[in-house]
């Protein structure tokens, strides 16, 4: 019966060996679950890359028994991970010098995985370097975007016996874009953590002016707690384009922007505030707000923790760093070389 073995180190996991052993039938567990679909199922997400849902489609089964069978077959030895040293580290100078050059606490730069696609390849490395450092955590607040969303499929966290706490600090945007549902985002991590779900329920933007009594103090009460919180998990969107679901809300409630002056020039965005490259960001006229956490806490939290990674999101990532709302990032080499060749940051 063959077995993968998993390499599982600080800079993601490789596979490192695959070998064949005789093992007894009565090993298996009696769940019902055939060996050789644990086997398949282990190979198609560890070797090939593919995600929970992109299994669950080709297995036609629910991603929750994806889920499922991947966690039998650590149980079980199909898949053992061992704790391991790389021989080499090429991207630790790189990521000293990025850290030095953005004032940052830490970069860690994802290692090229064999066998994997560049963007998945970052993804899963992201994903195995976040699985190392939450269970040093106890409240977790994250974000939202695309980045962190295929974070959150590819996340295999192991359950601790202190129930984590997670805090979405995004609620949400537009109706039919998941990346932009904070809610979606939070239910990714707690699916393998068994971390216990505070949602964010407030839309992205609101008018000061309609809030009820009772939303000043829910909001207000939310805020506090995200000022506490042990760690603060984010993703930095890239540049917007004008039909992306975000701006309906902006377009409905908010007609003093000039669209093209304001989105014209470079920019990016972290929780849902319009950053640019010189370390502005665009201020909303009142009596509109922005309900995620504010820049202003970002930048007196002590632990804040970005993962970005492209060549649109270079001037987005100086600007979060300028602006001192990230103290570490987590990136790839392509991107972490823009970065250092980039005069403006």
């Amino acid at each position: 019966m063959c077995k993968i073995v998993v390499i599982f180190t600080k800079f993601g996991y490789t596979v490192h060996e695959i070998h064949f052993t005789n093992v007894r039938q009565e090993e298996f567990s009696m769940s019902g679950t055939k060996p050789a679909v644990i086997l398949r199922v282990a190979r198609l997400y560890y070797e090939e890359g593919k995600s929970q849902q992109e299994i669950a489609e080709t297995e036609h089964v629910h991603r929750t028994q994806v889920s499922r069978i991947l966690k039998q077959a650590r149980e079980e030895g199909y898949v053992k991970f061992t704790v391991a040293m790389p021989q080499s580290v090429p991207n630790m100078e790189t990521a000293r010098q990025l850290a030095g050059q953005l004032g940052l606490r830490e970069v860690f730069i994802t290692p090229e995985l064999p066998h994997f696609e560049p963007e998945k390849s970052y993804v899963h490395s992201a994903a195995n370097y976040l699985a190392g450092i939450l269970p040093d955590y106890h409240s977790i607040g994250f974000g939202v975007g695309k980045t962190l969303s295929e974070i959150g499929k590819a996340f295999v966290g192991q359950r601790s016996d202190e129930v984590p706490e997670l805090y979405g600090l995004f609620g949400y945007a537009g109706s039919d874009n998941p990346y932009l549902q904070g809610s979606v985002v939070l239910d990714q991590f707690a699916r393998t953590t068994g971390g216990k779900c505070h949602y964010n329920n407030f839309p992205m933007l609101m008018d000061r002016n309609r809030l009820s009594p009772t939303e000043e103090r829910q909001l207000e009460t939310m805020r506090k707690t995200f000022r506490s919180l042990d760690l603060l998990v984010l993703s930095i969107g890239g540049p917007f384009s004008l039909d992306y679901p975000y701006f309906g809300e902006f377009y409905d409630t908010v007609r003093r922007f000039n669209n093209k002056k304001v989105f014209n020039k470079p920019h990016g965005n972290l929780l849902g505030n319009v950053l640019y490259a010189d370390g502005k960001r665009l201020s909303l006229p009142e009596p509109y707000f922005n309900t995620s956490m504010s820049l202003e806490d970002l930048k007196r939290h002590p632990n804040v923790l970005c993962f970005a990674y492209g060549e649109e999101k270079v001037l987005a990532i100086c600007a979060a760093a300028k602006g001192h709302y990230i103290d570490a990032l987590v990136t790839d080499l392509p991107t972490a070389e823009l970065l250092l060749q980039q005069s403006r940051c």
